[in-house]
Formats: C-alpha cells, structure tokens, sequence
C-alpha cells in the first residue's frame, strides 16, 4: 500500500519536511541576504539556521519561532538568501566515564646538546628512540628511556629567508625515516631543506621546492619505506609532489609538469593545489596532504602511495585513488592523522573557518565516490580541535586545554589530562610526547 507522508508545511506547500529548521524571518524572505548562524541545539548534531535577531533571542534565552519547509523553500532560504558566518549553541559531546592514566613522564635532554630545535620519534626501532635536532646542527639518536644519546652528524644551518607572516614564521623541522637511517631537515613555511644518510653523513638531496606562497603550508615532506628502500615524498613546485630514493636521489615521479595554458603539456591533469603538511598512513600505503586551492579553500586529500609508485606518476594529481575529503574556505593547516591504511579523521565540522565547529570527520579513503565529488563521512565527532593523533583505537587531541580522548566506536569523549599538549606520536614507544624546552613530557597510551 502506498503511504503519502506529504503534508501543509509552514512554508505554505504541500510537501515532505527537507533539511533543517529555518527561523521565520529566513522561511519568509525571497529578496535581499541575511547573515544567519548556524545554532546547535545539543541534540546530537541537530542545528537550525536563524537571523542575527533569532540567534541574539537564543542567547537571551528566549523562545524562537523555527520550523521546517519544502526541498525547494529550503533551497531558495539557504543558497539565495542567507549564508552562515558563524556558529552559535554546542553540539552533543558525548562522554564515557573510562580510567585513563595521569602519569607523566619528563625525562630531560642532556645539557651537552644545548638548545633543541625539534625533534622525530625513530617508530621501527626498538624503545624510545628519538632523532634531536640541537641548534649548532647536531642531528642526536637520544634514548629517552635511558638517557643515552649518540651524536651521529652535523649539518650546516642555512638561515631561512624570511617571508611575510601567514599562518607562521619559518621555522626549522625534523623528519626522519622509521629506522633511523635517513633524516631531513626542511623549512616549514619556507621553500628548501635537505636530505642527509645518518649512517655516512653524506648529503643525498638538495630539496628546493619553490617559494610561490610558500609562507601558507609546512614544507611538504615525509619519508616511506616501499619494497626496502627509504624514499621520500618532497614539494619540487607549489603544485607539484614528487617521490626520490633517499639514498640516491634518484626521481622515482618523472613526468612532464602540466601547464593551465591550451596547449601546454597536459593541461587537464594542471592542478591549482598548494601541497600543504603530509601524513603517511601507519604502513605507507596512503598519505594524507593538507592543502589548499584559490581562492583560498583548504582541500585535505589522499591518494595512494603504493599505485603512485609502483603503477601511475600522475596518482598525485589525478590517480584513480585520489580523494579530495573537503572544501573550507581559508581552513588548512589544522589537525589530521589516520586510524589506519584506510581511515583518516581531520578536524573541523564545517565549510567556513568563520562558521567552523571543533570536532573530527572520519572518511574511509578506500570507499568508492562519484567523480568530482567528496566522500561522506564516516563519522563525525563534536569536541575535538587541535592536533589529532590516534593509535586505531581510540583517537586523541590536544589543544589549549589538554589532551583529550575519544572513542572510534561511538565518539563519546572518554578521558582528559588537562594541560598536556602533546606535538608527537611515537607508534613504536606507544606514547604521546610534548617537548617542553630541555624536556620531552612523555604519556604512555594504554
């Protein structure tokens, strides 16, 4: 038996509830823009758009009149006349109450290596191991459960060429590969670094990856381990990755760069993308890219490493395993990592920096998706902001506030060490680490 579920809405029409409540003043206009706020109302992730009036009655406490209208009312009230440009009332945090360890561990770098610049947790070697970066150069293999550290070579600083302000001023970072054997040291929000072997101290790459904006992302670098060799995955244009034998310097991604211009070498794969910071999933088969495109919309993507290198140069910019997982206009640079080689969460509920909701998307990166278009998620987590670290149990952030821990099967908020802030992940140690200074603040996960 067919069932007819239309019915009057307060638009007027005869029809099916679609969307989101709508104040009156936003069901009733047809001309003109009003600037609305997306308000949560505490119910999960239910929300309403209302007016500036409507949400400042909210505030106050006060009853509001909102209601449900037609797919085609809703269309004209939410693309013609109104946008959201700012976020009101909380969403549902859910919490589980679960024992979780407040034991802190501070175990403090020795005074011979002077001030640290940063720091990469060595993951495939066994214990604590860490690479330190002091500020005379010294690249040090430091134990950081013994205290034993091991100077292993030193390299030129190059001072960075200052650049005007973005998200951050240049700055020196360390990365390492997961035995330890090769390390570089990039520019972060700069245009160059450099690969070394540690076990020779010889220079293997001269990185230089152009300084066209260079100032709005990381230097995007990450080394991965594929079939017994070391390789890594560096910028060589603001639009342009490409992949190189660590030990050798051998270009493993060559190919012709595509040009905007009709005529140009391959002008349907030119890509208007500024490669931002990269996250490789826990056994390098997929990376995570947190860039952005003009005007300025951050664009996180994934994409395969294993096809990129082993089958298509070009899975970068148009690969059969790309995914583009959002659009938000001036939001990149923020937190992202993944569960596993097919989960990956990034922060931010929204589409706006201006109308952004702390929280967590979850994507599965190997479910199909229509061309052109972004996946759904997963899962959507209210609460997390800041950094985001996950060991393919639980997922973790840290911000002003503290470290926070969230639950992958239902996203309730499970525990919280208020003032930990941890910038690190060491998978091989299982611990989150802060570096505070002439000291490494260590928390054991689990």
């Amino acid at each position: 038996m067919h069932m007819n579920y239309s019915k009057m809405l307060s638009c007027g029409h005869q029809g099916v509830p679609f969307g989101y409540p709508l104040c009156t003043h936003v069901r009733v206009a047809r001309e003109g823009y009003l600037s609305c706020v997306r308000w949560y109302t505490g119910r999960g992730l239910d929300s309403e758009r209302l007016c500036g009036d409507c949400a400042a009655a909210r505030r106050r406490g006060e009853a509001v009149d909102v209601a449900l209208v037609c797919e085609a009312c809703f269309a004209i009230a939410t693309e013609d006349i109104s946008e959201v440009t700012s976020v009101g009332g909380q969403p549902e945090i859910r919490t589980r109450d679960e024992a979780i360890s407040k034991t802190i561990v501070r175990t403090l770098f020795p005074e011979s290596m002077g001030p640290v610049l940063d720091v990469a947790p060595i993951n495939e070697l066994f214990g604590a191991k860490w690479l330190v970066l002091a500020s005379n150069g010294a690249l040090v293999r430091f134990d950081s459960d013994s205290g034993v550290c091991e100077q292993l070579v030193t390299l030129t600083l190059q001072a960075a060429a200052p650049a005007e302000p973005w998200w951050s001023r240049v700055n020196a970072r360390l990365h390492v590969s997961g035995r330890g054997e090769f390390a570089a040291v990039v520019n972060d929000y700069g245009c160059d670094g450099t690969i070394v072997d540690l076990r020779t101290g010889a220079i293997t790459i001269s990185l230089e990856g152009g300084n066209y904006k260079s100032n709005t992302v990381p230097y995007a670098f990450a080394f991965v381990d594929a079939n017994g060799r070391t390789l890594a995955i560096h910028r060589t244009k603001w639009n342009r990755l490409d992949v190189s034998d660590a030990a050798t310097g051998a270009l493993l991604t060559t190919r012709e760069s595509p040009s905007a211009l009709p005529g140009g070498p391959d002008p349907g794969r030119y890509r208007d993308y500024f490669h931002g910071a990269l996250v490789v999933s826990p056994h390098g088969r997929r990376i995570l890219d947190d860039g952005w495109i003009w005007h300025p919309v951050g664009v996180p993507t994934t994409w395969s490493v294993e096809r990129w290198i082993a089958g298509n140069v070009w899975e970068s910019e148009d690969g059969e395993s790309r995914r583009r997982l959002a659009w938000r206009s001036y939001y990149w640079n923020r937190g992202g990592c993944w569960l596993d080689d097919a989960r990956v969460a990034i922060t931010g509920i929204g589409d706006d920096d201006e109308a952004m909701l702390d929280g967590a998307l979850i994507f599965d990166v190997t479910a199909p998706v229509k061309a052109g278009q972004c996946p759904e998620p997963t899962m959507t987590i209210p609460g997390p902001a800041g950094t985001l670290f996950s060991d393919g149990v639980s997922l973790f952030s840290a911000d002003a506030k503290g470290l926070s821990r969230w639950s992958l099967s239902g996203g309730a908020l499970t525990g919280r060490i208020a003032g930990f802030r941890p910038g690190y992940y060491h998978r091989g140690a299982c611990e989150l680490v802060q570096r505070d200074g002439s000291a490494l603040i260590r928390w054991r996960i689990g």
